[in-house]
């Protein structure tokens, strides 16, 4: 900043005088394209000053008029708003966009205003806070556009503001700025969207694909004539020839009309009722939309086959933005538990293993390499024998298959005798460390290795086995590998993270067989390898060729990030060398092992390119065989040095549950959660993906999942067909509060989205909640539990559960930290029950 009186001679000279005429360039000004690519609007000096000038005599604008700016200046009404009241000598007040936001602060800045402008959406809270605390009592103009406006909100104008004067505005950026205005009547009952009659030196026309005038009562398209019809398109002469026509109708040499693409009608009292579009352009907010701009972002996401955009209007006459959605075939991103280190092998399992064509390829290839004319040990063996078959197919001599599980053991014994090899293939049931054997085996295969390699107790059972081996014996891996790297979790489990119903089955059987929940470890089935964000390292690394390992051991690595994302936690996999030559990468091939998650920030970190984790990794064998695994370290910001420290230790089975974030959301009221269907996890993973490529107020408030989009007779989209969201969410899938804090903050929804009800899975946004709304309700939630919760949270937590369960915790943290005595004053002062 710079003094004026500090400013160099030069910067006082006059500025240079500039020649212009009604027919210079006033400003261009960029609309949203259905295509995507923006349309900017040249609009001329000429056009502007009769837009001010006819609404300072239409809305009698004078000196000591006061008038709030709330729209962004990108946005062309911005000028409506602080012009007008400058150049009719009165002020405009310009406002923050945090405090335009925030209702409560708005009312405060805008108490002494004479002439306010808002859009449906924020006028209709504008209002609510009036009737509550009227604050706007100097007010005699009340303007209202930028959208289609609902009769309920002009009634609720007229009687919240006594003593203003409600008028709807309406006009396209070709028009500059406003073509009409409809003052509401004083009393009476209001019908349909008016939008009144033209302003000064503007001429409005409806009608026919022929552009000849409709009569009264019949719709057509709206055109716009005038002194208010922009130059056109800028270098888009074909597009500007298309929607600017020359004006038949008497107007001056080289007059054009716009062509609104709204449909309209002329009511029998001369004024001009909205009817909508005749193509797919929608208004939400005051913002002009394609639709076809949201469906071509929308097809980008991965699991979307087909989509359709629409606006629908809610209870509350509050138009938005619902997504149709048909789910592309995919394989599903499922969560399960580490299975391997318990016993809870069934047959599925088996079945899973013995018919896992690309492992067994590669151990058969192993094993036609070494096990010719060899003797053979099998660990671990299973109910199908599968190695120990596959040792016979590659020319074993003989083969000793040991199984400890009975049940395992009965099913392998009699599978051999099935396919009648008892001469070449022994079944022992019995732990491989305590065995005896005939006689020295020459090769032991395996494949008790895990995710994690050692996960299963591979390390020690594979140490003690060699004392069956002979001399120079090859086992089979050779090596096993654990890789390491950071990753971004998969939408569809970072919003409600669940197992699939089949993995749920087995958490419950392993807390069965522990006898206790815990927090077990986790594994990531279909992992996408684009959600990747780092280089890889080693966690573990097992060369059980070159003689006994080291089951317990401390790492160091250090993963660079390359791709800029949210961090949520670490993915370990499994890479084998079964044979020289013969690899395997479980994230590069799908097989029956399915990488482990460790989850490290919750929520996620965002990353850029060049940041580093510097990573510990160590194994501990506490009892029996089985590891526990930890990682710990630190995160370095490349931009600036700052450092996130983490920790995040998966015990085999100890007495620990619900211990860290993610455990808490994953084991919600202590269940074992089985996903949802598509139809509500998809929306989550929408929303976000909208979220990256579109602005907020093109982000659909409701996203619906179909099994098809409803057709008409002619193959086209039937949008009449379309379900209400709420509708299509199922009402059975309802749930209602639970807890006292549910069922309060289940009250401020119901009020700040006008819903009748809310269930704890219904996420804010679903049921038509957007920027403005998250204000209100922000301050809700403050006045009511005395916190405040950013927008982050109720962006990162969307649904009543989870916002719930964030506003206990915070209180419960609150309470530890208080003296009995002021835990007391709290619990009488609260305002909810059992809280």
């Amino acid at each position: 900043l710079v003094r004026v009186d500090q400013l160099p001679d030069t910067a006082a000279e006059a500025a240079p005088e500039v020649p212009a005429s009604d027919a210079s360039l006033a400003y261009v000004i960029y609309t949203s394209g259905s295509t995507g690519r923006p349309k900017g609007v040249l609009v001329q000096h000429g056009s502007l000053a009769n837009l001010l000038a006819a609404t300072r005599e239409a809305f009698g604008v004078c000196e000591g008029d006061v008038m709030p700016a709330l729209a962004s200046y990108a946005f062309d009404i911005w000028l409506f708003e602080a012009l007008l009241p400058l150049t009719s000598g009165g002020a405009v007040r310009l406002v923050e966009r945090e405090r335009v936001l925030d209702v409560a602060a708005l009312v405060e800045e805008i108490a002494d205003a004479t002439l306010v402008h808002a859009v449906p959406a924020l006028m209709r809270q504008l209002v609510q806070a009036e009737r509550e605390t009227p604050r706007l009592g100097r007010l005699r103009r009340a303007f209202v556009g930028g959208d289609r406006v609902a009769a309920d909100l002009l009634a609720e104008m007229r009687e919240a503001l006594p003593g203003a004067e409600s008028h709807v505005l309406y006009g396209p950026t070709e028009g500059t700025i406003l073509a009409s205005t409809h003052p509401v009547p004083a009393d009476g009952v209001v019908y349909g969207h008016p939008i009144g009659r033209p302003l000064g030196n503007v001429r409005l026309y409806v009608c026919d694909g022929l552009g000849s005038p409709q009569p009264a009562g019949v719709p057509g398209e709206l055109l716009i004539g005038g002194a208010g019809v922009a130059r056109g398109y800028v270098g888009r002469a074909g597009l500007t020839a298309e929607r600017f026509v020359p004006d038949p109708f008497g107007g001056e040499p080289g007059a054009r009309l716009y062509r609104t693409g709204d449909r309209a009608r002329w009511r029998a009292d001369g004024t001009l009722e909205f009817l909508g579009r005749l193509d797919a352009q929608v208004k939400v907010r005051g913002f002009r939309i394609e639709p076809g701009e949201i469906e071509a972002v929308l097809r980008r996401h991965e699991r979307i086959a087909e989509c359709a955009v629409v606006v629908r209007d809610d209870e509350a006459g509050d138009p938005r933005l619902a997504a149709y959605v048909v789910p592309a075939p995919r394989k599903d991103v499922e969560l399960w538990p580490s299975i391997g280190e318990y016993f809870v092998y069934d047959d599925l399992i088996y079945h899973g293993l013995t018919h896992d064509t690309l492992r067994n390829e590669r151990y058969l290839r192993a094993l036609r390499r070494h096990a010719p004319g060899k003797v053979v040990l099998d660990v671990g063996t299973g109910a199908d024998a599968i190695l120990a078959r596959l040792a016979v197919e590659a020319g074993a001599r003989h083969v000793y298959a040991v199984e400890l599980l009975e049940r395992s053991y009965l099913a392998a014994r009699e599978r051999v005798r099935e396919l009648g090899l008892e001469d070449r293939i022994t079944v022992i049931r019995g732990d491989a460390r305590t065995v005896e054997l005939p006689e020295p085996a020459e090769v032991c295969v395996s494949e008790i290795v895990e995710s994690i390699a050692g996960g299963e107790g591979a390390a020690v059972i594979l140490n003690q086995v060699r004392r069956l081996l002979a001399p120079g014996a090859v086992m089979i891996p050779g090596r096993a590998c654990t890789r390491v790297a950071a990753v971004t979790l998969p939408d569809e489990l970072r919003h409600e993270p669940a197992f699939s119903p089949t993995a749920a089955h087995y958490v419950k059987g392993i807390f069965e067989e522990v006898g206790y929940p815990f927090d077990l470890r986790l594994c990531i089935r279909n992992f996408p390898a684009e959600h990747v964000l780092s280089t890889a390292g080693t966690y573990e690394e097992l060369d059980f060729g070159a003689g006994p390992v080291d089951a317990e051991y401390v790492r160091r690595e250090e993963l660079v990030v390359e791709r800029a994302g949210r961090m949520d936690g670490l993915l370990l996999w499994l890479r084998m060398e079964l044979a020289e030559g013969e690899e395997l990468d479980i994230l590069e091939e799908e097989t029956a092992w399915f990488p482990v998650y460790f989850p490290l920030f919750e929520p996620g970190v965002e990353v850029a390119p060049g940041d580093r984790l510097r990573l510990e990794c160590w194994a501990q064998i506490p009892e029996g065989v089985a590891p526990d695994y930890g990682a710990r370290g630190v995160l370095v910001r490349e931009r600036d040095g700052e450092e996130m420290r983490f920790e995040f230790v998966s015990h085999h089975h100890r007495r620990v549950f619900r211990a860290s974030p993610f455990y808490r959301r994953l084991f919600r009221d202590g269940e074992v959660p089985s996903v949802a269907e598509q139809r509500e996890t998809l929306p989550a993973s929408l929303r976000d993906h909208a979220r990256r490529s579109l602005p907020e107020y093109m982000v659909p408030a409701a996203f619906v999942v179909l099994e098809a989009l409803p057709l008409t007779p002619n193959g086209k989209l039937d949008r009449k067909a379309l379900p209400a969201p709420e509708h299509a969410a199922g009402a059975d899938r309802y749930v209602a509060p639970r807890t006292p804090v549910e069922e309060v903050l289940a009250g401020i929804w119901t009020e700040v989205l006008r819903r009748d009800r809310v269930g704890v899975h219904d996420s804010f946004f679903d049921l038509g909640g957007h920027s403005l709304l998250i204000m209100r309700l922000l301050a809700e939630i403050e006045a009511t539990f005395d916190l405040e919760i950013s927008i982050r949270t109720v962006f990162s937590m969307p649904t009543l559960e989870a916002m719930a369960g964030e506003i206990e915790r915070r209180i419960y943290e609150d309470v530890a930290g208080m003296s009995e005595f002021e835990a007391g004053l709290l619990a009488e002062s609260t305002p909810v029950a059992g809280v």
